[in-house]
């Protein structure tokens, strides 16, 4: 009988140290990949944003481009509408990549530390058609380049984008 109760509580202990030690497993393994999926968000906002301000930065100079070469005219409210959009993004495109350097991978940040080089260079021409243009250029090119590093980044498929 003695023997009976030594297996029973054997089993039971060996059952709920199973069960803890199943627990333990499956709460770390969750918080790892709560953690996982909530950095994920956070270099998607970051990048979301950083794409944001770059269409309205090359927005602002695709239509200084086309007043320029007479595509259209623009009435002058709408041309200081675009120059407040354009400077309210990049000061957003200067804060994002100040906030999001440690959450973006290093070749996405030196390609904005590039574009801020780039954008810098082209406000020191003394003509203002080369200056929109070359500053066009650069967001254009790094916009194109970015959007690569991201989708590698976040580890993102083009294919999954269609679908």
């Amino acid at each position: 009988m003695e023997e009976f109760w030594l297996g029973l509580i054997s089993q039971m202990v060996v059952g709920v140290a199973i069960a803890i030690l199943t627990a333990f497993v499956t709460v770390r393994l969750s918080l790892r990949q709560f953690r996982s999926e909530r950095w994920w968000e956070r270099k998607a906002e970051a990048y979301g944003n950083i794409f944001e301000a770059l269409h309205h930065i090359a927005h602002y100079y695709s239509e200084m481009q086309g007043e320029m070469m007479g595509y259209r005219e623009m009435p002058e409210e709408r041309r200081k509408e675009l120059g407040e959009r354009a400077r309210k993004a990049d000061a957003e495109l200067d804060r994002a990549i100040d906030v999001s350097s440690f959450v973006l991978s290093v070749v996405a940040v030196g390609e904005l530390q590039k574009l801020q080089r780039d954008l810098e260079k082209a406000r020191h021409t003394t003509n203002w058609s080369e200056h929109v243009n070359d500053s066009l250029v650069a967001v254009l090119s790094c916009l194109e380049r970015l959007r690569v590093i991201g989708r590698n980044d976040l580890d993102v498929k083009l294919g999954a984008l269609l679908d």
